[in-house]
């Protein structure tokens, strides 16, 4: 069974009340958009029309949490379109810091629940809509990194993607570590076949050497090396 501590619940209830706000914000939107004039009242009457239009299916899309997707029905299109006819529109720009505001829930929904990927991956879409660097940076600040025990061994995302060299001498390395402390191997991977790279890699880098390791589903990749004792891996 999953236990979660009372800081997670309290994390996770803030989390839900926030995106709560956000759609009762976007419940009475609707209301507001066809009340409030727009700033530019020498608008037609047909842009006028297409406006509220905009706004509303805008507001929607928020609710319905389409916030950048899908391509042709997304909150952040509805508002750039009523935006395209008046830039100064205070209701599309609200709108457009409830979409940010979304993302923001969103990625601390993924720091809670400790997939940083995701959280960060957010974070990058909320800057797109309306989030400044700096509030981006403040949030990330307030979800700093687990740091890693002495026998994890983090390996580069981008490199390991890549399969590039940089990853690939440290893979070796770990391997023959793995070999002198005749430790097994837990191997956290992004994927299936992600992890079934590293450890074809990791035992070919010990040709005739039995690598013994188990291969685990994770947001950050890397290796644990669990025999190894805590006399090792302080002396690196």
């Amino acid at each position: 069974m999953l236990k979660v501590s009372p800081r997670q619940a309290k994390n996770s209830a803030l989390v839900v009340l926030m995106l709560a706000q956000l759609l009762v914000v976007a419940a009475g939107f609707s209301n507001k958009a066809a009340a409030q004039p727009s700033a530019t009242s020498a608008l037609p009457e047909s842009d006028q029309r297409r406006l509220r239009y905009y706004l509303l299916q805008g507001q929607q899309a928020v609710a319905a949490q389409r916030l950048l997707w899908p391509k042709d029905d997304n909150a952040y299109q509805w508002f750039q379109q009523a935006l395209a006819l008046d830039s100064q529109h205070p209701q599309a720009h609200q709108g457009m810091r409830q979409i940010g505001q979304a993302y923001v829930a969103l990625a601390q929904e993924a720091y809670i629940e400790g997939d940083r990927v995701k959280a960060e991956l957010m974070l990058e879409r909320a800057q797109q809509v309306s989030v400044s660097p700096a509030e981006a940076a403040a949030i990330k600040q307030r979800y700093p990194a687990p740091k890693a025990a002495n026998n994890e061994f983090t390996l580069p995302p981008h490199d390991l993607s890549q399969q590039n060299a940089q990853v690939k001498a440290q893979l070796t390395e770990l391997a023959l570590r793995a070999k002198t402390l005749s430790s097994r191997l837990l191997i956290v991977a992004r994927s299936d076949r992600e992890g079934r790279w590293i450890y074809k890699y990791m035992r070919e880098s010990v040709a005739g050497y039995r690598l013994r390791g188990n291969i685990q589903l994770g947001s950050v990749p890397k290796i644990v090396l669990i025999d190894m004792p805590l006399s090792a891996a302080a002396d690196g």
